[in-house]
């Protein structure tokens, strides 16, 4: 698992193998490059920000769980000169906007849409604080990006979010690395922006161990080393003979084949039952976990149909005749897949949207 949250989770539900942490990596580099003051201050005039204002920055996708708008309650709590710059899309956007303008704070919310990998550090350090006061969070890339970006940054402590972020007072034991808030608490996200803005020289040293902590735990070269070492315990040999690696399947076939089917089982129920899908568990399932997006290729699937008929045909036990089952993560362009033919095809009458976060 990625964090200790979900290792916790998988052992709470019976998991009781071997298991070890290995978090999501961060290419620390890319997101610590320096921009020079010209280009943060063009970055700012664009954005409509003045010299004296302070620009709080999510880079967050638009849905329930990133608590976009809890930041946006806290805004209206806060001096006029604090913005929030907002970096993403997803099915709230309307929603978040509407509540903007509902909570007087529209003219200091700028939604700037999704921006690119490539882009992200520039857009990060033209600004001046990263908040995302999450409802959930299996681990969360974004954060370890900001520290290396060298931001402060505000969150809850919710699920793997706990791994890296600690907070002066609710982890005196441990380096600070940033401002923990409680989920659904606006109040405390406004209290902690006037902390960060009331104390640069704490937030300096705060930002000197989030750094650090984001380049020693989190580099991309780390975490590729922790998989290697994973690998010579379990598979002796492997970087010899890459071939050994097969050894990864010498699980007793029938067991993982009961587990496939009972995790499938499960699956089924939970869908039909939340969604009304009216899926057949003896369908051949594609899942597609991701959110809904173009960049996302969830329509590699689905463009050649016979193709995949004739691996249903040379795998055997299943009948290419039938109806795929086919689920979906929801996302911004749910409508599109659900009604374009290129992803439904003649043979895919069923597709369910599920809403499965993405950590």
């Amino acid at each position: 698992p990625i964090s200790t949250f979900l290792l916790n989770w998988v052992r709470h539900i019976g998991f009781k193998g071997e298991a070890e942490i290995i978090p999501n990596a961060v290419n620390t580099e890319h997101f610590s490059q320096s921009i020079s003051p010209e280009v943060r201050a063009a970055e700012r005039r664009a954005l409509g920000l003045a010299d004296t204002d302070v620009a709080l920055v999510t880079t967050s996708r638009l849905v329930h769980k990133n608590a976009v708008d809890d930041v946006i309650r806290a805004i209206a709590l806060l001096p006029e000169q604090v913005h929030f710059v907002v970096y993403g899309i997803g099915p709230d956007e309307a929603m978040l906007k509407q509540l903007a303008k509902e909570q007087g704070v529209e003219a200091r919310t700028h939604f700037m849409g999704q921006i690119g990998h490539a882009e992200m550090p520039r857009a990060l350090k033209s600004c001046d604080i990263f908040i995302r006061p999450s409802r959930s969070e299996g681990m969360g890339n974004s954060f370890i990006e900001a520290m290396a970006a060298e931001l402060p940054v505000i969150a809850t402590q919710e699920g793997g979010i706990a791994d890296f972020l600690f907070d002066a007072k609710r982890n005196p034991d441990k380096p600070t690395t940033g401002w923990a808030v409680d989920k659904d608490a606006p109040k405390q996200i406004a209290e902690a922006v006037k902390n960060i803005i009331g104390n640069p020289e704490h937030v300096a040293q705060v930002l000197i161990t989030a750094r650090e902590l984001a380049f020693e735990k989190y580099d991309w070269d780390l975490i590729a080393h922790r998989m290697q070492a994973l690998f010579d315990r379990h598979i002796p040999g492997w970087r010899e003979d890459n071939a050994s690696l097969r050894h990864a399947l010498s699980l007793p076939g029938e067991e993982l084949w009961d587990a496939h089917q009972a995790n499938k089982r499960a699956l089924i129920e939970h869908v039909n039952r939340e969604r009304n899908a009216g899926m057949d568990f003896e369908a051949f399932t594609i899942g597609f976990a991701r959110r809904a997006t173009p960049y996302k290729r969830a329509d590699l699937v689905f463009t050649d149909i016979a193709r995949l008929q004739a691996i249903a045909e040379r795998a055997g036990g299943i009948d290419p005749d039938r109806s795929f089952a086919v689920m979906l993560d929801v996302g911004t362009d749910r409508q599109s897949l659900l009604d374009d033919p290129l992803y439904m095809g003649n043979r895919h009458p069923r597709v369910t949207a599920e809403e499965y976060d993405q950590f």
